[in-house]
């Protein structure tokens, strides 16, 4: 088990992948670069797994509907979604139901993973039970 001192919790996988998609609501021979779906749900991964302090803290708003493995699931199916719908080419045949999935279940594995600072909790398990803020 790592401690949630250690960084990176998420290093993105190479490669990232960028696509040419048109964006929702242009003419669609206007296209620009834009990351895959997937690769985007990567880098949110990357980026809520970087503040370890701000899930150890009850009173930070993680933007989660509740502490739940079905919330993480949900937000990334969300991301999966609106991506999606902005870059229709950057996840051609992606089911985002299926990405929320793999997303929401890698982050509850990470935390898993990452002691809290007490040496027995997991942040998984601090976040579930809102612990004390980090001092």
């Amino acid at each position: 088990m790592s401690t949630w001192l250690e960084r990176p919790y998420y290093p993105l996988p190479e490669p990232q992948v960028f696509v040419d998609s048109p964006v929702m609501n242009w003419p669609p021979s206007i296209t620009t670069k834009t990351l895959s779906v997937e690769c985007a749900l990567q880098s949110e991964l990357a980026s809520v797994m970087s503040n370890i302090a701000a899930w150890l803290n009850p009173n930070y708003s993680t933007f989660q509907s509740s502490r739940s493995l079905q919330s993480l699931v949900n937000d990334f199916t969300a991301q999966a979604v609106n991506r999606l719908m902005w870059y229709p080419a950057s996840g051609v045949g992606v089911d985002p139901v299926a990405l929320g999935l793999k997303y929401g279940r890698l982050q509850m594995s990470l935390m898993q993973q990452i002691d809290s600072g007490d040496g027995v909790t997991s942040l998984w398990d601090a976040w579930l039970a809102m612990t004390e803020p980090v001092k």
